[in-house]
């Protein structure tokens, strides 16, 4: 496996492992950037079409919230829908096991 860091929150790195499968998929992208019209100074791996040409993770919440009508869509963060994830995650898997297992 390779490893690549990424920023993260206050400059520190943020290390994410890439396996061969997810490796091939990444050059795949990279090898077809410049069919794709995204410039090959962009240093962003996707590009949008925003001021900065990079995903406003919190700009893409915003608006999707929005969207789907949410009644104050300020309170959907990435921090309150990791959270929800992963304890939809965990209700799910332990009704898994005890379906599986009993």
């Amino acid at each position: 496996m390779d490893m690549v860091q990424v920023p993260g929150k206050r400059h520190r790195r943020v290390p994410i492992l890439i396996t061969p499968e997810i490796g091939s998929a990444v050059d795949l992208l990279v090898d077809t950037r410049k069919q794709c019209d995204i410039s090959q100074q962009n240093r962003y791996f996707f590009e949008t079409d925003s001021i900065d040409r990079h995903l406003n993770t919190w700009l893409v919440l915003h608006n999707t919230a929005t969207a789907a009508g949410v009644e104050r869509p300020h309170l959907i963060t990435s921090s309150h829908l990791r959270k929800y994830i992963a304890t939809l995650s965990q209700v799910f898997y332990e009704r898994h096991c005890k379906v599986f297992y009993h």
